[in-house]
């Protein structure tokens, strides 16, 4: 990736991350958000933060996309080898779009406390309540058989507790 794409990427996201009132630096996981690849594996402890960094970075990406004009519908799956390891990144990234005001809490779904799916989805509409432009859906996928996710293509994956994986799942 270009040196001008990646500074216009970060730029574009502190920009957001500041509107949605988030520090990346209570993580420690500035250099892994800001960087120019795709695929990111974030190692860390237990309890350091890889949860909510999934979770805003998804939201963050999403709203970056809209920024610059995105106009297909957006679909992010959190994948986990059980929906229950989705959880944390499911809730962090629903805050995220409450906080920015383009979610009701009424409008997620989550099923027997995270240990089923969960999805919400997010429709913008212009101040005659006309829709406009794309929606965003986000769902938690279990990858306990992964011959079974083949559906659709994601526009962003979430991937959580990978070490848990079967090989297949990836």
């Amino acid at each position: 990736m270009p040196p001008q794409v990646v500074s216009d990427w970060e730029a574009g996201a502190r920009k957001i991350l500041t509107s949605l009132h988030h520090d990346l630096s209570k993580t420690g996981m500035v250099t892994p958000f800001f960087d120019p690849y795709r695929l990111k594996l974030v190692l860390a402890g237990e309890r350091s933060g890889k949860s909510v960094q999934g979770g805003v970075y998804g939201a963050v990406k999403h709203l970056d996309y809209l920024a610059h004009g995105g106009d297909k519908e957006y679909l992010i799956w959190i994948l986990g080898r059980e929906y229950i390891n989705t959880k944390v990144e499911f809730d962090t990234i629903a805050e995220q779009y409450m906080k920015a005001g383009l979610l009701d809490p009424k409008a997620v779904l989550v099923r027997d406390e995270g240990r089923d799916f969960c999805s919400f989805k997010v429709k913008f509409y212009d101040e005659k309540k006309q829709h406009t432009g794309p929606s965003l859906t986000v769902e938690t996928v279990s990858v306990g058989d992964p011959t079974k996710i083949q559906r659709m293509a994601p526009m962003g994956i979430i991937g959580c507790e990978v070490g848990l994986w079967q090989e297949m799942a990836f």
